[in-house]
C-alpha cells in the first residue's frame, strides 16, 4: 500500500511529465510533452472490428499521428453549476498536461453552460458541446463525451467530483504494463445537508482498498469479487475510472437501458475481460450532496425500475458476447453458476411482482411495463417459456401423485390457452388459500373446501 504523495512522486518521475507547479503551456498543442505510452505502437490485429466504435478508434489513431492528446478528460454536465467550478479547477491543476477537456452539456438550465464556456475560452485544450437533443441520463451523456474525444485514454470526471493534482499521472503509471482498464481509490466529501443515514451508507460500502490487495486484478479474480459483492458497487464511481479507448470498441458504451448502476455494469463488462489495474491512492473525491444524480437515485421510489434493470443485467450476462469470459468463469468455478438460471430467477421475480400487483392491488401498470420489457427483449419470453414448461410439468406430477382438486384439473385442461395465462391462473388459485384434498375426502363433482 502506498499513499498519494508516493504515487504522485513516482508518476512525476515519468519522462515527459512536468513537475508540480509548472504553469500550463500557453500553446499546449505545440509545447506539451508526449507520454512514453503514446510513442509505443500497439501490436496490430488486437482490435475487434464491426462496431460503431470502429470509426472512432480509426479516427483516434489518425489523430494520434497528427499529435492529438494522450488523455481526453470527459465532463458530462447537467445543472451542476454550483459545484462545477471546483471540478474544472481540479482539471486545470493536473501535473500531467497532455490532455484535452471535452464538456458535453445536456441542456442545463442553471449557470453550468456559462461556466463551461468561460473555461473553454480560457484554455484551447477545452471544447464545449451542447447537442440539439437531450441525452436524458448521465450515462448517455458520458457516451456522447467519448464520441467527441480524441485522446488515446478516456478519463471521466463528473460535474460534482474533484481530481487530485496527480490523478492523470498516477493512472497512466498504473496502466504502464499494457493494462487498459484502471480505477483509483476514491474518498467522499459530504455537504452539510447530507443526513447521517446517507453518510453511513457510503462509509460502510466495500471498496477497492478493502476487497483487493494487489495492484493488478486478473479477470478471474475480478469475476469472483463481482459475484461475492453482487450488485454492490465496490469498484467505485465513474469519476475514478481510466480506460483505453479500445475498451469502447471491444465492449461497447455505457448501457442506455441501465440507469441505476451504469458504471458498475460497465466495470463488470470490461473487467471480466481485461482485468483491473488499481492506482492505490485517493485520486478522486466523490462529493455527496442533496442535488446529485446519485441522491435522486437513492430517493427514487420506483423500485420496479431497478427490478427490471436487474433482469436486463442478467440478460446481458446470459447472452451478450461481451460477457462470454464471465460466463466461462461461472461454468468453471466450484460450485458452478449458470447465467441463464440467474436470468430466469430475476425474470420470474419481476413477472410475479407485476402479476401480484394486478391481482392483489388491482394495479395493472407493472404488468404493462413488464409486457413492454418483454417486447423489447424477446429472449426473455423464450427463457420464461422454458421455465413455465418446467413448472407445468411439476404441477402435473403433483396432480398425478394422488392429490387432486377439480379447479386444478380445469386449469390443466385449458390447453388452448398460452403457457403464461395458465401459470397466472394456477398461481392465483394456489395462493388463494384453497386447501387441497386427498382423493377419498371429496364427493364427485363437489367443491368441499372444509
Amino acid at each position: 500500500m502506498c499513499d498519494m504523495e508516493a504515487v504522485g512522486n513516482r508518476a512525476r518521475s515519468i519522462k515527459g511529465i512536468p513537475p508540480v507547479g509548472e504553469p500550463i503551456a500557453a500553446n499546449p498543442l505545440k509545447t506539451r510533452p508526449r507520454h512514453p505510452q503514446c510513442a509505443a505502437k500497439r501490436t496490430p490485429g488486437r482490435i475487434s472490428r464491426g462496431t460503431w466504435a470502429e470509426t472512432a478508434l480509426d479516427n483516434a489513431k489518425r489523430d494520434m499521428i497528427m499529435g492529438n492528446p494522450v488523455v481526453s478528460v470527459c465532463v458530462p454536465t447537467y445543472n451542476g453549476g454550483s459545484l462545477l467550478a471546483l471540478t474544472l479547477k481540479s482539471i486545470a491543476g493536473q501535473t500531467f498536461e497532455d490532455y484535452e477537456v471535452v464538456i458535453v452539456d445536456d441542456h442545463s438550465t442553471d449557470n453550468s453552460v456559462a461556466l463551461a464556456k468561460a473555461y473553454a475560452a480560457s484554455d484551447d485544450r477545452v471544447k464545449f458541446l451542447q447537442p440539439s437533443e437531450r441525452a436524458g441520463s448521465s450515462a448517455r451523456n458520458a457516451n456522447r463525451c467519448v464520441q467527441h474525444a480524441r485522446g488515446e485514454w478516456i478519463k471521466f470526471i463528473f460535474q460534482d467530483d474533484v481530481m487530485a493534482p496527480d490523478c492523470l499521472a498516477s493512472l497512466l503509471d498504473a496502466t504502464r504494463n499494457g493494462h487498459r482498464f484502471a480505477l483509483s481509490w476514491h474518498n467522499y466529501a459530504f455537504e452539510a445537508e447530507v443526513d447521517d443515514q446517507t453518510r453511513a451508507f457510503y462509509e460502510t460500502l466495500p471498496t477497492l482498498r478493502t476487497v483487493f490487495s494487489k495492484a493488478y486484478v486478473a479477470p478471474e479474480d475480478f469475476c469472483e469479487a463481482v459475484l461475492t459483492q453482487w450488485l454492490r458497487n465496490f469498484l467505485g464511481p465513474t469519476s475514478s475510472s481510466f480506460l483505453h479507448r479500445e475498451c469502447f470498441v471491444r465492449y461497447g458504451a455505457f448501457s442506455s437501458g441501465i440507469l441505476g448502476f451504469p458504471d458498475l455494469e460497465y466495470w463488470m463488462r470490461v473487467g471480466s475481460n481485461e482485468g483491473l489495474a488499481i492506482a492505490p491512492a485517493y485520486l478522486v473525491t466523490f462529493r455527496v450532496h442533496g442535488n446529485s444524480i446519485s441522491a435522486a437515485l437513492r430517493n427514487n421510489k420506483d423500485t420496479y425500475r431497478f427490478t427490471l434493470e436487474h433482469v436486463r443485467l442478467c440478460l446481458d450476462l446470459a447472452f451478450a458476447p461481451e460477457y462470454a469470459s464471465m460466463r466461462a468463469y461461472l461454468s468453471g468455478r466450484r460450485p458452478t453458476l449458470d447465467a441463464r438460471e440467474m436470468l430466469t430467477k430475476e425474470a420470474k421475480l419481476a413477472r410475479w411482482l407485476a402479476i401480484d400487483a394486478k391481482y392483489r392491488n388491482n394495479d395493472s401498470s407493472l404488468l404493462k411495463r413488464w409486457e413492454d420489457f418483454e417486447r423489447v427483449h424477446p429472449q426473455i419470453i423464450a427463457v420464461l417459456r422454458d421455465a413455465d414448461r418446467t413448472l407445468m410439468a411439476k404441477i402435473k406430477s403433483f396432480l398425478f401423485s394422488g392429490v387432486v382438486h377439480p379447479q386444478i384439473v380445469a386449469i390443466l385442461r385449458d390447453a388452448d390457452r398460452s403457457q403464461h395465462a395458465l401459470i397466472v391462473r394456477a398461481k392465483s388459485f394456489l395462493s388463494s388459500g384453497v386447501k387441497l384434498l386427498k382423493p377419498g375426502r371429496h364427493s364427485s363433482g363437489a367443491n368441499d373446501h372444509s
